[in-house]
């Protein structure tokens, strides 16, 4: 049998115009001498020459309501008892579950109508038929009528023939589609058998052996060749013929079957549809076009089906057309409606391959309008608004298809993305509310999405940013919702600026110290030493000084190089009467920059207000250390003068002693000291009564040195410059006395030396002599450390 290239790829598309009508006739006369085995071959001719059949068990059938007014007559106990009888004949290959009246129809798989005229077939005097439709190439749909009257005898059926109707529909219903030769079957045309036969069950058996759908063309072929030879001029035999060859891929031949047929029988419902499929099948479109023109509006079925080959030819146009020609006629036709949908999806599917998406958007806008329950044409429209860069209108589509089917993870996903895409665009315009807002609905499809978790800290960020200086409030709650999301030293520090700007320190100094613990870094301790240091002066300001002392102090803490923070910290405690922490934070300032005059100034200022008021008090020892405090180069005469008496007072004779001293040869004719200083040469003669040790012989020649100092600079008299000289050479050496006098002597050359040069040069000369040596390198030895081992 000649074979169509193109015929194949049409098999499944090629639906007839009219359904198959299979039933039991009223006994007219018992069939004898069939053949043996089965009669699988004479069932599937009248299904295009494959197995057509149930998928799943049990089937679930569905009795309609009795006709009003007419009694039941035990028709549903007579139904229920055929399907028990086919079970238990096929051991369950076929079995039934019988499910409320009110069942969905998608979910039946063979509905059962009771009616007392059947809707077809008139003249055929039939006691029931069962239809079988393909509403899709893969899928067939069955539906019964069972009549309740014989249309002969105008008698209601008894409980038996009712049994052996509805044994014959349930065998077609279950997929045995023709009729058995044998009259004793159930299968039979003509049947009054009350149960299934050996032969019955053998062929169903064959049939649940075979997968659906599987091809039996040969069988069927030769099965319809040989009623053919008995009936030529039957027309229907023919159409099934044509049927057959057509969907064996032989187009060709069905045409000529299809041909005898309408001749033979020019009423036949199904011909001129399955005619003009057969001439798409063969590649002679044009035929088959005009044979569509010449029906004209025969029916709506027929356009639907040529729309479908057509479509498959890929004369998209006409089977745009084709379908518009359905629906023109049927507007509730919903099978052409959604076929045209196909058509349209298809067309915009090939354009978004070939990146022709404003051919995609237009093809695919028109699927979805036909067929918006067909979620996947929702998708492809919006990936292809997706590819024309407008994402909004991509959204609607996309939130669209999810609202009728939420759990579509793919098209979540896509439309995360595309929220995701339009903040990109959206922050770009410094749309930075309606960025968000996008995000939100991106993460709320997909929260993992990392892009949009991105954008949303990129649209927070830069809003924050840009609100800084116009609208700080905003800004600040910006840049805190952004550390919800993402810990960040530099929004820590950003909001530590605001508080800043606005003098709220104590919050700045939080975020600053936030963002520290995130990122140790210069200039985030700077920042948090800068914010303590504002709100200590701001507490300075406002006398709280112990407060002020606390911040200052953190502020020193974060940042201990910063040598100002001690000046500020040095006074806060000046302020708060704390003298001597003030004179320790100014030290460390000097500690950590020597050479800070003003750390000296202040130093000397401190210890000079707390020394005098604490002498003021009469504590001594207190106001000793007070004066003490001051650094050497703030000390004049009066302060070392004032130092002597103090150590004199509490008793240490040789410090005062040295005290006095420089306060003399600072002041040659400050008679205070002089006189404190004789007071110490008694003391220090009682003193020496008791204790003969030489420290005391070398104090007394430190006295001796500033005494000759205060007289050379006052009266100038060579017998006292010979006494320093005999001092100078005799002197001890004890440090501190030899540094005493060597003192004295500059005192004195620079005292006589306009006077008497030669003697100044002398002094000059004899201290020079005096004056310690730094060690020479030969001098120096290696330290070494006790117990070690040479190296």
């Amino acid at each position: 049998m000649p074979h169509h290239p193109r015929s194949r790829n049409l098999r499944r598309t090629l639906l007839s115009r009219a359904a198959v009508c299979i039933g039991l006739w009223a006994l007219v006369a018992h069939m004898s001498g069939a053949a043996d085995g089965d009669y699988l071959s004479r069932c599937t001719l009248y299904s295009d020459g494959r197995v057509t059949r149930l998928t799943a068990m049990p089937a679930r059938v569905r009795l309609g309501p009795m006709p009003s007014g007419v009694a039941s007559e035990r028709y549903d106990e007579a139904f229920r008892e055929a399907a028990r009888l086919w079970s238990e004949a096929t051991d369950g290959v076929v079995r039934c579950v019988f499910v409320a009246a009110g069942e969905p129809e998608a979910s039946v798989d063979i509905p059962v109508r009771w009616v007392t005229k059947l809707s077809t077939f008139s003249t055929e005097n039939r006691l029931a038929h069962t239809t079988l439709a393909r509403p899709t190439p893969d899928t067939f749909r069955v539906s019964m009528q069972m009549g309740l009257y014989n249309r002969q005898s105008g008698k209601r059926l008894t409980y038996d023939e009712m049994l052996t109707a509805a044994l014959h529909e349930l065998g077609h219903a279950f997929g045995l589609w023709g009729h058995s030769d044998d009259g004793d079957d159930v299968m039979a045309a003509a049947s009054e058998a009350r149960r299934p036969t050996a032969r019955d069950v053998a062929t169903l058996r064959r049939l649940y052996d075979l997968p659906p759908n599987a091809p039996m063309h040969a069988e069927s072929l030769v099965a319809i060749q040989a009623q053919l030879a008995d009936r030529p001029n039957n027309g229907n035999l023919h159409f099934l013929l044509g049927s057959i060859l057509l969907d064996s891929g032989d187009p060709d031949a069905a045409i000529r079957a299809l041909l005898e047929a309408a001749e033979l029988d020019p009423e036949h419902p199904g011909v001129a549809d399955k005619l003009i499929l057969a001439y798409l099948a063969a590649g002679r479109t044009g035929e088959a076009v005009a044979r569509m023109e010449r029906l004209g509006e025969s029916g709506p079925e027929f356009y639907n089906n040529a729309g479908k080959a057509l479509a498959d030819q890929g004369e998209t146009a006409q089977a745009i057309a084709a379908f518009e020609n359905a629906l023109r006629i049927k507007p509730d036709f919903g099978m052409a409606r959604r076929n045209l949908a196909r058509v349209y999806a298809r067309e915009g599917a090939g354009r978004a391959e070939a990146q022709d998406y404003a051919g995609a958007e237009a093809a695919l806008r028109e699927a979805t309008r036909l067929a918006p329950e067909e979620t996947s044409y929702g998708i492809q429209l919006a990936v292809a608004l997706n590819r024309l860069g407008r994402d909004a209108e991509a959204a609607e589509v996309y939130e669209t298809v999810l609202a009728r089917d939420a759990t579509l993870a793919e098209v979540r996903s896509n439309l995360a993305k595309t929220y995701s895409n339009l903040a990109v665009g959206r922050i770009a315009a410094n749309d930075w509310e309606g960025a968000l807002a996008d995000i939100d609905r991106a993460l709320s499809h997909d929260p993992e999405l990392a892009a949009a978790a991105a954008n949303r800290k990129a649209a927070m960020w830069n809003w924050a940013v840009s609100t800084q200086e116009t609208d700080p409030a905003r800004s600040l709650s910006l840049f805190q919702a952004y550390l919800e999301i993402a810990p960040s030293a530099e929004a820590h520090a950003s909001i530590g600026a605001i508080y800043m700007k606005h003098r709220d320190y104590a919050r700045a100094a939080d975020a600053f110290r936030a963002g520290a613990a995130l990122d140790e870094s210069p200039s985030s301790l700077a920042d948090l030493a800068a914010a303590h240091h504002q709100h200590g002066v701001q507490m300075h300001r406002a006398g709280r000084y112990g407060d002020a002392v606390e911040q200052l102090e953190q502020a020193a803490d974060a940042t201990p190089n910063n040598v100002d923070l001690y000046r500020s910290l040095g006074v806060a405690h000046r302020a708060a009467g704390h003298a001597e922490e003030a004179v320790a934070a100014f030290r460390e300032a000097l500690r950590r920059e020597p050479g800070l005059e003003w750390a000296v100034e202040e130093i000397a200022k401190v210890s000079m207000v707390a020394g005098n008021e604490a002498l003021r008090k009469r504590d001594y020892p207190a106001a000793l250390a007070h004066f003490e405090a001051i650094p050497a180069a703030r000390r004049d005469a009066q302060i070392h003068g004032v130092i002597g008496f103090l150590y004199l007072e509490t008793g240490d004779v040789a410090k005062s002693v040295d005290n006095l001293g420089l306060a003399l040869l600072a002041s040659p004719d400050d008679p205070t000291s002089r006189q404190n200083l004789d007071y110490c040469l008694k003391e220090i003669k009682k003193i020496r009564r008791d204790d003969d040790s030489p420290v005391w012989g070398h104090v007394l020649q430190r006295l001796e040195a500033f005494r000759l100092a205060s007289v050379i600079a006052r009266k100038g008299r060579k017998v006292d410059v010979t006494r320093f000289e005999e001092l100078l050479l005799g002197a001890a050496d004890d440090r501190t006395t030899v540094e005493a006098i060597l003192a004295a002597a500059s005192a004195i050359v620079a005292s006589i030396e306009p006077q008497l040069p030669d003697a100044a040069g002398r002094i000059a000369a004899a201290a020079a002599a005096r004056a310690p040596r730094p060690p020479r390198e030969e001098d120096t030895v290696e330290p070494r450390i006790e117990g070690s081992s040479p190296p």
